[in-house]
């Protein structure tokens, strides 16, 4: 079934994905395997996607950078 899977399996096998840049907005195609990023990519204004970066969504971004900033609020 290996050959039909690919031939890293299915957990394995890198899917292309589009994510935004967060220097100048554009969708960039990069490889993932389980939501990681498994090669750098590049953007054309220079950012890098580096590889195995852990992806945040803008939306839950901003949830964290609310609750970091009550914890160093709250001392």
């Amino acid at each position: 079934m290996g050959v039909l899977e690919g031939c890293r399996g299915p957990h394995k096998t890198p899917i292309p994905e589009e994510r935004i840049c967060p220097v100048c907005g554009a969708e960039v195609e990069v490889f993932t395997v389980r939501g990681r990023i498994s090669a750098d990519s590049t953007c054309e204004c220079g950012y890098v996607f580096h590889a195995e970066e852990q992806y945040v969504s803008p939306g839950l971004q901003k949830i964290f950078d609310e609750a970091k900033k009550r914890v160093e609020d709250d001392g």
